[in-house]
């Protein structure tokens, strides 16, 4: 089967000290149903797309919404997410602690460090195809990001993982990953809803709250033992193919 993954990111301003990525994944024409829900709750309201800081500061077309008029409406779209998509998830890091584990692991070889994007990018690829071969062990995973300063990056690390040829990376999925794409905001409603789930995920760290059970929301902050750990999977992954490639040197 084949899902897509539509993802978002916060934080990378660099004024809250974590870095979030998180989005949803569901089957392709899943998405294409909350595409037409989330935009017909949109066009009578008069707008063309949903921006969480917009909604949140109260910029137009939000100007002057009361706190329950905006209560209902985002439920509204919650409720929309939850109907048309297979979960929720979401990946952090805190940039210090990340920053700590990268100054221990200089000098080994062959550690090569990630930015904090790219590492949950990377961790959040990974677990989500743990969750996707449970449900179909063929499954191929699109994955589709907005537009921005951080889409030559995602490209670069979504190329790594994917390619067969890659140096850094946990393969365990890698052939599972199709195409990765980029679009401008409000080509698509269903970056729209990456946008709401990241940055309500993100803010939701700031205030240490617990996550609602009606997400149903894998959301997970990688503290710095995992990042170790997840670092050192990807250097052993270096090792193994480097001595598969001198053995087939030796072979022929």
């Amino acid at each position: 089967m084949l899902f897509s993954i539509r993802l978002d990111e916060s934080g990378t301003d660099g004024k809250s000290g974590f870095v979030t990525v998180g989005g949803a994944v569901a089957a392709v024409p899943d998405w294409d149903e909350l595409e037409d829900a989330w935009r017909a709750k949109l066009k009578p309201r008069g707008i063309e797309f949903f921006h969480l800081s917009d909604f949140d500061d109260r910029k137009p077309p939000y100007r002057g919404w009361s706190a329950t008029k905006c209560a209902l409406f985002e439920n509204s779209l919650r409720g929309i997410i939850r109907h048309h998509t297979l979960f929720r998830c979401a990946v952090s890091v805190e940039s210090a602690a990340h920053a700590e584990v990268k100054k221990k692991m200089q000098g080994i070889r062959p550690f090569h460090q990630e930015a904090d994007y790219g590492l949950c990018l990377r961790y959040l690829l990974h677990h989500t195809g743990d969750v996707l071969a449970k449900i179909d062990p063929d499954f191929e995973l699109d994955v589709m990001v907005e537009r921005g300063p951080w889409t030559a990056g995602a490209q670069a690390t979504f190329n790594h993982i994917a390619d067969p040829g890659a140096k850094l990376k946990p393969t365990k999925h890698a052939h599972r990953l199709g195409a990765f794409a980029a679009f401008p905001k409000g080509k698509f409603a269903s970056l729209d809803a990456a946008d709401l789930i990241v940055g309500r995920e993100h803010s939701r760290l700031m205030m240490r709250a617990p996550a609602s059970p009606r997400e149903e929301l894998l959301a997970h902050v990688l503290d710095a033992g995992e990042m170790g750990r997840f670092y050192e999977m990807m250097m052993e992954e270096k090792e193994a193919r480097r001595a598969f490639n001198r053995d087939l040197k030796g072979a022929a």
